[in-house]
C-alpha cells in the first residue's frame, strides 16, 4: 500500500490477528488498510476500505507460483463491488530464462530475445485481464529435472542452504472416480465439453452424480437428457460423492459453476472429510469461473486440489479425468537444508524457492504437524496461506497497537533484471488509468 507517496509494506500473521486489526482500523477508525486472506483452493481476497471519494489507492501484489507442466494462467477477478473506466487497458510484462508466449481469446504473442534472456510485452483490454483463460506458456527443458538450491535468507545460518531434489515415484491408477455435476443453469455453456469428456472415459469406472433437486446417480446417458436450469445447490451432492469416495477409496471430480449460496449444513460436510481413516480428495473443476462460497468453507481440510481449467479446446478435461484413472509416474520433491552449497546441491536458483518450500510446509501438516508452527512459518516467510494473511496499516503506531511487525522491505522479493537460471518466469502487471468506483447498494 502506498501512503503519503511511499510503498509500506505488510504485516504477516494469523488470519484471526491480521482480520482484527484490519476491522479496528478500517471500520471503528475508517482509515484506509489493505487485507489479504485465502479464502479458497488458489484463491485469496483483498479488501481495502475506505477507498476515498475519487481519489487513488495503489496496492501491490507479489505471487508465487510453480508452473504446471510449462503452463500458468494468469491470476483473474472472480468477485469484484468496484467498476472500471472504459477503455481501460492492462500494460504485462513477462520476462524469462527461455522462450515464453501468452496466449488468450485474442490469440498468442511470442517472446524474443531481451539480453541473456527472453521477454514479452503485451496490452490487455480490461475484460481479457479480469476473466481466466490468460495462459503463459514456457518451455521447459526435456528429462528429469534437475537438483537445485538456493540460499534461504529466511533460515538459520546452519540451514541457509535449501536443496531440492526431485524424487521419482508411482502413483496407482483409481479404479474408479466419483463425479459431482453442477446441474445449474451456468453449466449449460460447458454442457458439451462435459459431455465429451465423461464420454471419453472407460466405461463403468465413472460413478456419476448429479446436483439437481433430489441429488441423484445418473447414467451418462440419464444426463445427455438433462435440462441445466435454475441455481443448483450442489452441496448434498457433494456430501453424497464424499460418502461414496470414502466407500471405496476414489477421489472425487466436482465439475461446477458458480457457488453464491453460503454452506448450510457445514458441521456435516466438515466431519466428512475431517474425521474417519480414509480422507477423501475433491478435485475442483470450475467449468464456469465465478464465486465458490461451498469451496470456501471446506477448502482449509486440505482434500481439495484444484483441476484444470477448462480451455475451448475441450482437451484439458478428458485428459484430466483418463490422468486419474490411469498410473503414472510422478516426480516429487526432497527438501536438505545446508550450512553451506557445495557440487552436490546442483544449480542455484532465486529464492523464491524458499517461498515455495515454506507455502508447502505451512499448508501440509506432514511437513510440520502443529498449526501455530505452520502460521509462524509463513508469517516469517511473508506468505499468505489458510493459517496466515497479510495486513497493511497506515502508521507504526496502529502495527503496535495491534501486535504486528510490518515486513522488512530488503527481505522482500526483489525483482531482478534478468532472471536467475531455472526461476522460469516473472510477470509483471501494471494498471494505467484506472477508476475505481465503489459499488453501493440502493
Amino acid at each position: 500500500l502506498w501512503v503519503n507517496g511511499e510503498p509500506r509494506e505488510a504485516a504477516f500473521s494469523t488470519v484471526s490477528k491480521v482480520k482484527a486489526a484490519y476491522k479496528s482500523v478500517a471500520v471503528v477508525q475508517r482509515r484506509d488498510p489493505v487485507l489479504v486472506n485465502m479464502v479458497g483452493p488458489d484463491t485469496v481476497m483483498v479488501q481495502c476500505f475506505p477507498v476515498p471519494s475519487n481519489g487513488e489507492m495503489k496496492i501491490r501484489l507479489g505471487i508465487t507460483a510453480p508452473l504446471d507442466n510449462g503452463c500458468w494462467e494468469l491470476p483473474h477477478v472472480v468477485e469484484q463491488n468496484f467498476g472500471l473506466a472504459s477503455g481501460l487497458s492492462h500494460a504485462v510484462w513477462m520476462q524469462g530464462d527461455r522462450p515464453l508466449s501468452l496466449t488468450n481469446s485474442g490469440g498468442k504473442s511470442d517472446s524474443t530475445v531481451d539480453g541473456d534472456g527472453q521477454s514479452l510485452s503485451r496490452d490487455l483490454e480490461k475484460q481479457e485481464l479480469m476473466g481466466p483463460g490468460n495462459v503463459i506458456t514456457i518451455a521447459l527443458p526435456g528429462g528429469e529435472p534437475p537438483v537445485v538450491w538456493c540460499e534461504d535468507r529466511f533460515a538459520k545460518s546452519e540451514e541457509r542452504v535449501l536443496v531440492r531434489e526431485p524424487v521419482t515415484s508411482i502413483r496407482p491408477a483409481a479404479e474408479k472416480l466419483v463425479v459431482v455435476i453442477d446441474g445449474s443453469l451456468s453449466m449449460g455453456t460447458a454442457r458439451e465439453q462435459v459431455l465429451k469428456a465423461l464420454a471419453a472415459q472407460e466405461p463403468g469406472r465413472l460413478q456419476l452424480i448429479l446436483a439437481d433437486d433430489s441429488s441423484r446417480k445418473v447414467t451418462l446417458e440419464e444426463l445427455k437428457d438433462h435440462l441445466f436450469t435454475g441455481g443448483r445447490d450442489n452441496e448434498p451432492a457433494l456430501r453424497a460423492g464424499i460418502r461414496m469416495a470414502r466407500e471405496t477409496g476414489a477421489p472425487v471430480v466436482w465439475l461446477h459453476g458458480p457457488q453464491a449460496v453460503k454452506v448450510s449444513k457445514g458441521e456435516s460436510l466438515l466431519q466428512l472429510l475431517e474425521r474417519g481413516t480414509n480422507l477423501p480428495v475433491i478435485h475442483d473443476v470450475e467449468a464456469v469461473p465465478g464465486a465458490n462460497r461451498l469451496a470456501e468453507a471446506i477448502f482449509r481440510t486440505g482434500c481439495v486440489r484444484r483441476g484444470p481449467l477448462l480451455t475451448s479446446s475441450g482437451d484439458d478435461l478428458p485428459h484430466f479425468l483418463g490422468d486419474l484413472l490411469n498410473e503414472r509416474v510422478e516426480t516429487t520433491w526432497n527438501w536438505k537444508r545446508r550450512d553451506a552449497a557445495d557440487d552436490t546441491c546442483g544449480t542455484k536458483v532465486w529464492d523464491q524457492l524458499a517461498r515455495l518450500w515454506a507455502s508447502r510446509a505451512a499448508e501440509d501438516p506432514k511437513m510440520i504437524p502443529a498449526e501455530t508452527v505452520r502460521t509462524g512459518v509463513a508469517a516469517h516467510y511473508q506468505l499468505v496461506t489458510p493459517v496466515s494473511g497479510a495486513v497493511v496499516l497506515e502508521t507504526q503506531q496502529q502495527y503496535d497497537e495491534h501486535g504486528l511487525t510490518p515486513a522488512d522491505g530488503n527481505a522482500t522479493p526483489q525483482i531482478p533484471s534478468v532472471p536467475e537460471p531455472s526461476t522460469g518466469l516473472l510477470v509483471i502487471i501494471t494498471t494505467s488509468l484506472a477508476l475505481m468506483r465503489r459499488k453501493r447498494p440502493a
